[in-house]
């Protein structure tokens, strides 16, 4: 009885720890966002701004990814294992507050999130801007399980995916020939979520491409990049094959340019994309070959 009874009181140790926590990210945003204090800081009224209310839902959504991603260890005593879950979360929130500012900086530099958030209410830049956020934490979960209790490999993981992933975001326009800051100054939620999509796919692609045990830096990189070469390979095979097989068409009778750009296809799009970075991953990553030597 006692056994049960001092159980459920380190759990409610370690929940009001979570609390204290999650009270102090709040505050961390100081940290990289000091132009958005007052934006930050602001009572959220979903009622009236539900820009505002997804923008900061996706920071705390990414906050508790990164949260539950920590494992509390009771063995060395409930100290050491306070002190470790207090400084592995503000390390990953510090990276995953920089991840998400480097992001923005690349994918947003147009925009500033008080005027688009605060005076615009615009749901298509909460949206875009949430995206990332979230990326960020499901990408940063992948690297702390990869580093272990290394902080060396920790900040190279972070680095090293910092730059695929803050290349890939730019592939949007060269790809689907689509403007995402014009699309974003004109409201259009269709081409937002057509991007979520997009980066969704990437984010399912590097999470498992980086996913493997760090022998050396040289070789690590390089098993990585022929594994993103490998899946960038057999991506747009099913992408192509998806549509193909449930006769999914688009328009060719909108002449104006424009139009086709903001067209509401870009939703269903990205749910394609997302479907295929699956499917791609099902292919480059599930396939245990063992002992077996494909005899062809």
């Amino acid at each position: 009885m006692n056994e049960i009874f001092d159980k459920l009181l380190i759990r409610i140790i370690l929940c009001l720890l979570t609390f204290g926590i999650l009270f102090s990210y709040r505050y961390l945003h100081f940290l990289l966002f000091k132009k958005i204090k007052k934006l930050t800081m602001r009572s959220i009224y979903p009622e009236k701004n539900l820009a505002h209310a997804i923008f900061i839902a996706a920071r705390l959504i990414g906050f508790v990814i990164i949260i539950n991603a920590q494992i509390i260890d009771l063995s060395n005593g409930l100290f050491f294992a306070i002190s470790s879950l207090i400084i592995n979360s503000v390390i990953s929130i510090l990276l995953f507050l920089a991840s998400t500012y480097v992001f923005e900086s690349i994918v947003l530099y147009n925009f500033t999130a008080e005027d688009e958030v605060i005076r615009r209410q615009n749901l298509s830049f909460a949206v875009v801007n949430s995206g990332l956020s979230i990326c960020a934490a499901l990408i940063l979960t992948t690297i702390n399980k990869v580093a272990g209790e290394s902080l060396i490999n920790l900040l190279f993981l972070w680095l090293f995916s910092l730059v695929i992933f803050g290349g890939s975001t730019k592939l949007f326009n060269l790809v689907f020939k689509i403007n995402l800051s014009r699309s974003i100054v004109q409201h259009h939620l269709p081409t937002s979520f057509h991007y979520i999509g997009f980066i969704s796919s990437w984010v399912i692609v590097i999470s498992t491409v980086i996913d493997h045990p760090i022998i050396n830096y040289q070789r690590y990189i390089l098993k990585t990049l022929i594994d993103l070469v490998l899946n960038i390979i057999i991506f747009p095979l099913f992408f192509i094959g998806i549509n193909y097989v449930f006769y999914i068409k688009k328009l060719q009778n909108i002449k104006d340019k424009e139009v086709k750009e903001i067209s509401n296809f870009g939703t269903f799009e990205g749910i394609l994309l997302f479907i295929s970075a699956l499917l791609t991953v099902m292919i480059t990553s599930n396939i245990k070959f063992g002992t077996f030597y494909p005899t062809l």
